[in-house]
């Protein structure tokens, strides 16, 4: 199967409408607050396209986004959905949406058009000419492409090998040592990520944190997004919204420095976090980072 299949046949759309988590792997996505939905714009900067795009999108295939919970909501939607969170003012021609965080937005009164995640992912399998769009469907494929039967058996892991050893054991003695097989392995494996963060955040190489965190995004642009070094950060700043619910974009956004960086936004346990993602992505990715932990001071 290849992207153009995704974007042409509405059955392999609708397999694959679940996978919502592949957009934050992507970028970061950014919804409106309170609703947690997002507006056109919103859409068509999620995707680096003009808005008509999107536009274009909706009136073509309006019933597909519906069945994924697109909605327009006019002035009695909003006044419906959340009285204590949102503020809805009349003004001429249409209305404003006061949100919990002070943000406001202006809407018609023919309504506002909303996305959830999945008509946001939807939209990402029909746009053609979008690069954002097109790592999207990439990043679906890769799924599909893990998930066939005959690589499942292939790419079996050492891990699931000690599993087995524990199913098919003869006794229980045999049932015990496997046991503690898979524990030893399995503690070894956190120890090695730890004592990389470990080793990294205390300063005990050549590299300082945040050299290694520069380095390793660097490694990131290079091996996954062709030199696009923007991208690679964009990468880890999701990732660390994802798994730590930490929003880096935000915290630069509302800094009082004139050029933070996301090291600037962070405190001594976030960092560690940041470098604990940074070697999560090029484990995943499968990039060597063996040289950040063979650089010892003398």
């Amino acid at each position: 199967m290849n992207e153009m299949e995704l974007i042409e046949k509405k059955d392999l759309r609708d397999e694959y409408i679940n996978k919502i988590e592949v957009l934050e792997k992507v970028k970061q996505l950014l919804l409106l607050p309170d609703i947690n939905l997002a507006t056109t714009q919103q859409v068509a900067d999620f995707y680096e396209v003009g808005i008509e795009a999107i536009k274009s999108i909706i009136s073509r295939n309006r019933e597909e986004l519906n069945s994924d919970g697109f909605v327009v909501w006019k002035s009695k939607d909003f006044r419906s959905c959340n009285m204590n969170l949102l503020k809805i003012d009349n003004c001429s021609g249409g209305f404003n949406i006061k949100f919990s965080n002070d943000e406001t937005i202006k809407s018609s009164n023919k309504g506002l058009s909303l996305f959830t995640r999945r008509s946001i992912l939807r939209t990402g399998m029909l746009l053609r000419d979008s690069n954002i769009a097109k790592e999207v469907r990439t990043q679906l494929l890769n799924i599909e492409e893990k998930a066939t039967v005959s690589q499942k058996t292939d790419a079996i892991t050492e891990e699931q090998k000690l599993v087995l050893n524990i199913i098919y054991a003869k006794d229980d003695i045999e049932r015990a040592n496997a046991t503690g097989i898979l524990l030893s392995y399995k503690n070894k494996q956190i120890d090695s990520l730890e004592n990389k963060v470990e080793a990294l955040v205390e300063g005990n190489l050549t590299w300082e944190p945040r050299e290694g965190i520069n380095r390793m995004v660097r490694l990131i642009g290079y091996n996954v997004f062709r030199n696009n070094f923007t991208r690679a950060w964009e990468k880890v700043y999701a990732e660390m919204l994802y798994k730590h619910n930490i929003s880096i974009s935000h915290r630069k956004l509302n800094s009082k420095l004139k050029k933070p960086t996301a090291f600037d936004v962070l405190n001594e346990e976030e960092i560690r976090l940041l470098v604990q993602s940074c070697l999560s992505l090029c484990e995943m990715y499968n990039i060597n980072t063996n040289d950040l932990m063979i650089k010892q001071v003398g």
